[in-house]
């Protein structure tokens, strides 16, 4: 049992892991093209 739960958790960590990375990398696309309209 104890196995199980923690497979569970490990699953659960690693959807909220790849979707903040998602996150991550649209906000760092969009602050890509915002500053590279903007001089540097």
């Amino acid at each position: 049992m104890r196995s199980v739960l923690w497979e569970i958790r490990l699953q659960q960590r690693v959807r909220l892991w790849r979707n903040s990375t998602r996150l991550l990398n649209h906000v760092n696309t969009n602050n890509k093209t915002v500053f590279g309209i903007q001089p540097s």
